[in-house]
């Protein structure tokens, strides 16, 4: 199996910004002394739930500073940006790198950041299916151009050219959406999910595997993506089950409340009424949410180090390969993150390897 450590940047109000990139970067740092296989780093905007506008700018100072371990972005949002900016940057990084970049390429869903940018969220489904199509061809198609309702581009060749060829590791990243999973089964590359329980992991990986089929991929391009396709959840390993479940319920309750207002912002009232009609119709709560505390730590890797084996375990059960797991999150003690990480890298991760 595969681990990833996943990290959101959050920044409750007891700790200062530029606190929250220090203490984050030497966790990223501590991933690769303790053998983990990739660190990611996520972008959302204007929001304490994660400050990290550009994660390929992180991504490229820590690059600078490991030399083994893969770094990535989940993911870059591809509707409030030109995708050809991130088909450069990514590029570069790939260089730089010496070919540790994963990319994760993402819709977007937070209203506040649509806003911000100026971006209708309506407009979100195709603005995404466009841009992915022009970095996955920036990458692969000197002098290629493209006409489309949101971007047009003139014939253009992207420099510098990738090192990794085709093109550097992508992934996309969705919650299940049917169109989303087309967009990643178009290109055959593997896409990763918030976990939401074995069977709807399972559904997902079939309807992909249909998808990609008829977008022409043969059964051989499509079990290799499926081998990396991951699921993402926070964990907090602790000596003992109970410090686990006493230990964590502050940064789990944090999250739900930031994770409600990401969605669905405090002023909704005052927003145009297309739009606040549009969040509304669209916010969806996960079967297992952050409120119902027990069911939340237990489904996920949570618990002493036997607990979280036996909670890997049944993931690997499921067929799941890669996962992603959130160490730091709601502000919970760098000190206790640090030894969550430790603890699952001596006693968890090695039963895996």
């Amino acid at each position: 199996m595969r681990f990833t450590v996943f990290h959101l940047m959050q920044a409750p109000d007891w700790l200062a910004d530029a606190d929250v990139y220090r203490n984050e970067i030497e966790l990223m740092l501590l991933a690769e002394d303790l053998g983990f296989d990739a660190v990611w780093v996520a972008e959302h905007h204007f929001f304490h739930y994660c400050i990290d506008p550009d994660p390929l700018i992180l991504a490229t100072h820590v690059a600078a500073r490991t030399s083994r371990i893969r770094i990535g972005s989940a993911a870059n949002i591809m509707t409030l940006t030109h995708p050809l900016r991130v088909a450069e940057q990514a590029a570069m990084l790939d260089i730089l790198s010496q070919g540790r970049l994963d990319v994760g390429f993402a819709k977007g869903y937070g209203p506040r950041e649509f806003a911000g940018y100026g971006v209708d969220l309506r407009d979100a489904d195709d603005r995404f299916h466009e841009a992915l199509e022009i970095v996955m061809r920036a990458w692969t198609e000197p002098g290629f151009s493209f006409e489309g309702k949101h971007f047009q581009i003139p014939p253009s060749t992207l420099r510098p050219r990738p090192l990794t060829q085709p093109h550097p590791r992508a992934f996309v990243a969705t919650t299940g959406n049917v169109k989303t999973l087309e967009a990643a089964a178009r290109y055959c590359i593997p896409f990763y999910v918030g976990y939401r329980g074995r069977a709807h992991f399972a559904g997902l990986k079939n309807t992909y595997a249909e998808l990609a089929k008829a977008a022409g991929h043969d059964g051989e391009a499509i079990d290799a993506a499926l081998r990396d396709v991951a699921v993402m959840m926070t964990s907090y390993i602790a000596p003992t089950d109970q410090e686990s479940f006493d230990e964590a319920r502050s940064g789990v309750n944090w999250m739900s409340d930031s994770v409600d207002a990401v969605n669905v912002p405090e002023d909704l009232d005052r927003w145009p009424k297309e739009q606040r009609e549009h969040i509304l119709a669209n916010f969806q709560k996960p079967d297992r949410g952050y409120r119902d505390y027990d069911g939340y730590w237990n489904a996920f890797a949570y618990g002493g180090p036997e607990r979280g084996i036996e909670r890997i375990q049944r993931l690997r059960d499921a067929g799941i390969e890669h996962v992603l797991l959130g160490f730091s999150f709601g502000g919970l003690p760098y000190d206790k993150v640090r030894r969550s990480m430790e603890l699952f890298a001596r006693e968890v991760m090695p039963r895996f390897k």
